[in-house]
């Protein structure tokens, strides 16, 4: 069985993989750890490092996991690096978040707006059913705010401009968080959630690039 090492996405734990099978792996969790004030998303990945135990494994990483799956990928042996619903190098991003990194904008967002969920919440994260919601409120519920402005503060000013070889990027048409630029495979109408609300693609996508590698 290939070792296989998941990374969720912010403030978000296992129970977004809980929707994908992975029977024919040896499934690992990256546990997101305390990060140190100021501390560099470089600095962060190599703290990570000792949870990876296998050689050239495979990292899978939703969202800011997949962003954190390129940085682990940059500094040890993998075998394949999944990212769904994510970014692989600073040129995915949307323009918004360039401009938010300068002027350092999850400085200046009060606390609450961090835990607020409603419609719009909803609509960004492109979920539609009350399971959805309820697992997305979930979530958002059980984030650790100093986390969560620590790791949109590096997302914003994330500098990757290298393009891993083994990268593959899933990523959904209807993505709002990181509107689609360029991926691997497309899931017509995947939102930003999409490895929940359409699970059975994305698992059959996953399944079909780890089982091929």
């Amino acid at each position: 069985m290939k070792s296989v090492y998941l990374l969720s996405g912010l403030g978000a734990d296992r129970r977004v993989f809980d929707f994908i099978s992975l029977d024919y792996s040896e499934v690992h969790y990256v546990q997101w750890i305390t990060p140190s004030q100021d501390e560099t998303i470089t600095g962060y990945a190599r703290r990570l490092l000792p949870q990876i135990t296998n050689d050239r494994p495979i990292l899978i990483g939703v969202s800011f996991g997949g962003i954190m799956a390129v940085e682990l990928a940059k500094l040890m042996d993998t075998e394949k690096v999944l990212i769904i619903s994510s970014i692989k190098t600073r040129f995915d991003a949307p323009w918004r978040f360039k401009l938010s990194g300068m002027i350092r904008l999850n400085n200046v967002i009060p606390t609450t707006v961090f835990k607020m969920v409603n419609p719009f919440t909803y609509w960004l994260f492109g979920v539609a059913t009350a399971q959805e919601r309820k697992l997305l409120a979930s979530i958002i519920e059980d984030t650790d705010v100093a986390f969560l402005r620590w790791a949109i503060g590096v997302i914003l000013q994330w500098s990757n401009e290298e393009v891993l070889p083994n990268v593959v990027h899933v990523h959904g048409t209807r993505d709002r968080i990181f509107p689609i630029h360029t991926a691997n495979f497309v899931v017509e109408g995947g939102g930003h959630l999409m490895i929940v609300s359409k699970a059975a693609e994305v698992d059959q996508i996953i399944k079909n690039v780890i089982v091929g590698a």
